[in-house]
């Protein structure tokens, strides 16, 4: 029937899958309860599934879970970047927070200066 979900009996080598949020279970939230359902999903299909979360901890002994404190948005650095930039001051420590996580942001910074204007008008006008 059209528009029925199956899932796959082919044989297959164990492939990786990643879910990425900044938060997973045992935190309580609609989001977490999707990773978790969506984990038991992968499981079952035969996927090795690894969550990468900022804050949570294991909820299932098949799942790899890796708590990575940076992800989280109550991160402390990020809580005052996040201040900041809300009054519209983007201050070296934006700057520092985004080095850090992405040591070669600058050549994104530029790429985006250069073709930023052509990128929107894309994103805009679906040319």
């Amino acid at each position: 029937m059209k528009g029925d979900v199956q899932t796959s009996n082919v044989q297959r080598p164990m492939s990786n899958v990643g879910i990425l949020h900044f938060t997973c279970p045992p935190i309580v939230g609609g989001v977490e309860l999707l990773i978790r359902q969506h984990a038991e999903l992968l499981l079952e299909d035969g996927w090795n599934v690894r969550v990468l979360a900022g804050r949570g901890g294991q909820f299932d002994r098949r799942v790899k879970v890796s708590l990575l404190p940076a992800l989280d948005s109550k991160y402390p650095a990020l809580l005052v970047v996040n201040d900041e930039l809300k009054t519209g001051d983007v201050s070296p420590r934006f700057w520092a927070l985004v080095a850090a996580h992405c040591p070669d942001y600058q050549l994104q910074r530029r790429w985006l200066k250069e073709h930023g204007t052509a990128l929107m008008a894309v994103l805009r006008n679906g040319e």
